[in-house]
């Protein structure tokens, strides 16, 4: 497996003055547990008050692959679109995700944007049937995980 680092920094001085809700949808089908493990604990740093729904199996849509495992997770930022975007894709790369796996359809985390404040991303992404019902479970999930939000002084 590739070089993983461990720490991002998740605060910089590009930050927006008030929270901002958002929805990830997560995916992997290469190394996945380790990835979902891993995806996760970054974006509960990166987010307020995150909570993830259920993580589910499905099957590989528009490559040719084996299942994926997936899930959602909500919270809050206070970073502007552009620099959670770019954090995004630094918590892809720290957790292996690399192109060249990507061209052999080996996706070890993908972290898709659905919701930012009242934006929608990846429109055609809300539709899947499997996006639906993680949605329905990210509904239900009431409490915010801190199993994997470090202290302030790891901030």
């Amino acid at each position: 497996m590739p070089y993983v680092k461990e720490d991002l920094p998740y605060h910089d001085s590009m930050e927006k003055s008030a929270p901002t809700r958002v929805i990830i949808a997560i995916g992997s089908n290469h190394h996945a547990n380790k990835a979902m493990k891993m995806g996760r604990q970054h974006l509960c740093r990166l987010l307020t008050d995150a909570r993830h729904a259920d993580i589910i199996e499905t099957e590989a849509i528009g490559i040719p692959s084996g299942p994926f495992l997936n899930s959602l997770t909500t919270g809050y930022t206070d970073l502007c679109l552009s620099d959670l975007t770019a954090r995004l894709k630094e918590i892809e790369r720290c957790c292996g995700d690399r192109r060249e796996l990507r061209r052999e359809h080996q996706i070890v985390l993908d972290l898709d944007l659905l919701l930012y404040g009242e934006q929608r991303l990846h429109l055609s992404d809300w539709e899947r049937p499997y996006i639906q019902a993680l949605f329905d479970d990210l509904s239900r999930s009431t409490t915010p995980d801190t199993s994997s939000t470090p202290s302030s002084n790891q901030l």
